[in-house]
């Protein structure tokens, strides 16, 4: 894929897909099942997951990989992460109940915290993407740097192609090109990958949630999401 050095301008962008109004009321007592979160560990990073089952007083997740060693153990604090449709962050604090190299169940500790709530939109444009793999089923993988285009972005993650046989659960550090002065870094986690044939050749279809984004990275993202340029 032929990128160059181009700009993301107006013309580039197509309409706004605006995401369905959410709710402003508390983020309820637990994560739906379904959810895709992040667990945070102090000092440790993110581990991205996702919850099979919840209750009020806890929730079964399964790791996007095996992780082992464990960078938590019965007993240990940690803080539950997610980004819901509306753009609504969401953080709960959680004790370990149980851990295992593919899975986790958390008591969760009171009713959620709501961090951020803006209006979401979903872009279908071009915008020129550095990845990094950092984290990787195929471990031939980690270290890789590849060039591509997104096929759309939202304030939670973005869609791409690759021919990289990338997989769900594998981790990416992407440098995002709004323009050639302004790029903003991202930390993120494979939720799909399709490989299709095209033209004889594997592309993979990847979909991508954050995992990291600094407040001002957010809001440069929110302001190109909202106007198609940043400032």
């Amino acid at each position: 894929m032929n990128l160059g050095n181009q700009s993301v301008s107006d013309e580039h962008i197509q309409p706004l897909e605006e995401e369905p109004a959410t709710s402003t009321s508390s983020p309820g007592s637990y994560p739906r099942t379904g959810s895709t979160i992040s667990i945070h560990v102090k000092s440790k990073g993110e581990v991205p997951a996702m919850v099979t089952h919840s209750s009020p007083n806890e929730i079964c997740l399964e790791l996007a990989r095996p992780i082992w060693p464990l960078p938590f153990r019965k007993g240990s604090q940690v803080r539950i992460k997610y980004w819901d449709e509306g753009a609504i962050a969401y953080f709960w604090e959680a004790r370990i109940l149980k851990a295992s190299k593919q899975s986790v169940v958390a008591k969760l500790r009171g009713g959620g915290i709501t961090v951020q709530r803006r209006q979401s939109y979903r872009v279908r444009t071009q915008i020129r993407l550095v990845c990094t793999v950092i984290d990787a089923a195929e471990r031939n993988l980690v270290g890789e740097e590849f060039k591509c285009q997104t096929k759309d972005i939202s304030v939670g993650g973005l869609a791409f192609e690759t021919h990289l046989p990338l997989d769900a659960g594998d981790r990416l550090a992407v440098r995002i090109h709004f323009s050639a002065t302004n790029q903003i870094d991202v930390v993120g986690w494979i939720l799909r990958a399709t490989p299709s044939d095209q033209n004889g050749k594997v592309i993979n279809s990847v979909a991508m949630q954050f995992l990291q984004c600094e407040a001002k990275d957010q809001n440069h993202l929110l302001r190109f999401l909202a106007h198609g340029e940043v400032n």
